[in-house]
């Protein structure tokens, strides 16, 4: 029996735990009843290993998981939020998940994705930014993302990317920067510009001439300095 088909066995096994009817587990792991048929009675060759792995996950949580304490020690032990099941996905488990795996904010609801579940994950890893809710998305959440990993910048509203925040991005990562970010230090300094908020010797790079590619050259030496 090769992995897949113990893999497909061990489905079985945790249905038959569960009491569920494979229309019941495949409505919980929201894939076609006919799919599930098909691996349940061995025909696999069309799904792959991690996908089996992946329902086993959640169906032996479901079997498992029988408290929100549980569920939050198992997504702190390692348990994907995906293969969490519903009833558990609680503010607790989230953060516990955010704290574990930063890039699962993505999987939490929009709704849910509080102040504390934003700062938790982008002070792990800034780039989680990008699933950051733009109503969240303070001058300090923006800080805080960027000095974790500089190309979170291209995650930051256009109004909020000040020069401070580019310098910090920079300092942050600054070899990444280096390739992402001249379009941004155009477009800051262009927006800087209208709002008054560059520096003089920003101003005086450029001599009030309009952005160019040399100029987003200067301008990038200018971040670095």
């Amino acid at each position: 029996m090769d992995r897949k088909e113990s893999l497909a066995s061990a489905i079985q096994v945790a249905l038959s735990a569960l009491g569920w009817t494979p229309a019941q587990a495949a409505a919980a792991l929201g894939v076609p009843e006919e799919r599930l048929a098909e691996a349940l009675a061995g025909d696999i060759h069309w799904i792959s290993e991690w996908n089996l792995e992946d329902w086993l996950t959640r169906l032996q949580a479901e079997a498992g998981l029988k408290t929100e304490a549980e569920a939050v020690e198992a997504v702190q032990q390692g348990l994907r939020l995906p293969c969490t099941p519903g009833r558990f996905r609680t503010p607790d488990v989230f953060l516990a998940a955010v704290c574990r795996r930063p890039r699962h904010l993505r999987f939490v609801p929009e709704s849910e994705r509080t102040p504390e579940l934003c700062f938790a994950a982008c002070r792990r890893n800034g780039a989680t930014l990008e699933w950051g809710p733009e109503r969240l998305c303070t001058p300090g959440l923006c800080l805080l993302a960027v000095r974790s990993h500089g190309t979170a910048l291209r995650h930051v509203p256009p109004e909020s990317r000040t020069e401070a925040l580019c310098r910090e991005a920079v300092r942050a990562d600054r070899k990444e920067i280096l390739h992402t970010s001249l379009e941004m230090v155009d477009r800051t300094r262009r927006s800087g510009r209208r709002a008054g908020t560059l520096s003089p010797s920003w101003h005086g790079a450029h001599g009030g001439r309009p952005p160019s590619r040399a100029g987003s050259q200067r301008g990038r030496r200018l971040l670095m300095a």
